[in-house]
């Protein structure tokens, strides 16, 4: 990884190409090197951001995510994509219910997943993040959403089955 970062690692397009995997592996100790360069060359980019976001919920760090979350409300390309921005109000939700338990950020959340034609990718990310937080009953409502709405999806009606029977 070090050698990488010393020939590649000034660009956020290639820290975020390294991001990603380690991320989805789990292999926080490298993530956050990649994470201290993004940080020491003080580049901004809104892909790496969402990485970043994913991997604060599955660590816990929530006060963290619901912070990059916030601060990506400001940010005109996503404010001017009804799809994006759907997703950043339902992300929002989820994050602030897995902070305070509270039933409104909860049903904001479901009421957005119901509503918006996320892509199957999102359905997943929404029912990972909510397992991860031991929210099985939300992980299985969205992926209730998603298998309906993707019929033709066997690993979303596997993973909703198995889930269900965990339950």
């Amino acid at each position: 990884l070090d050698a990488f970062l010393l020939r590649f690692g000034g660009t956020a397009n290639n820290l975020l190409t390294v991001a990603r995997p380690l991320a989805e592996i789990g292999a926080w100790d490298l993530l956050d090197v990649v994470e201290t360069r993004f940080d020491d060359l003080q580049l901004q980019d809104r892909e790496f951001t969402l990485v970043r976001v994913g991997t604060n919920v599955v660590r816990g760090r929530l006060q963290v995510a619901q912070k990059q979350l916030l601060g990506l409300q400001a940010d005109t390309e996503i404010a001017s994509s009804p799809a994006q921005s759907r997703w950043l109000s339902a992300m929002i939700a989820l994050v602030d219910f897995f902070i305070t338990g509270e039933e409104a950020p909860r049903a904001k959340m479901i009421e957005d997943v119901r509503a918006v034609p996320f892509s199957l990718s999102v359905f997943r990310q929404f029912a990972k993040l909510s397992e991860v937080q031991e929210e099985d009953e939300i992980a299985l409502q969205i992926l209730d959403v998603a298998r309906r709405r993707y019929p033709s999806s066997e690993a979303t009606a596997n993973a909703y089955e198995q889930l269900k029977f965990a339950i």
